[in-house]
């Protein structure tokens, strides 16, 4: 299988990332530089960011097996609610 639908903790965790950086301090990240639709990655604008990872990945996922119903992926389908952080 080359492509699935990830788990929503995936999301979060890249979303986590972006906001507060990697957990190495070692390295220098400067997550200003993160930005969606001009703002920079917030609490405020994760959930944004969230549903167009999601809608993304989802989109993505339907292109590659355009024949059938259930994406290949976690059980549940959690990717049909509204994504909330």
């Amino acid at each position: 299988m080359s492509a699935f639908v990830t788990t929503k903790r995936h999301v979060d965790s890249i979303i986590h990332t972006a906001i507060n950086g990697p957990r190495d301090s070692a390295r220098k990240y400067r997550h200003d530089l993160c930005v969606h639709g001009g703002q920079s990655v917030s609490l405020s604008t994760a959930d944004a960011l969230g549903q167009l990872l999601t809608d993304t990945m989802v989109a993505s996922v339907r292109y590659r097996y355009p024949d059938t119903e259930d994406l290949p992926g976690p059980l549940g389908p959690w990717w049909l609610l509204r994504y909330i952080s």
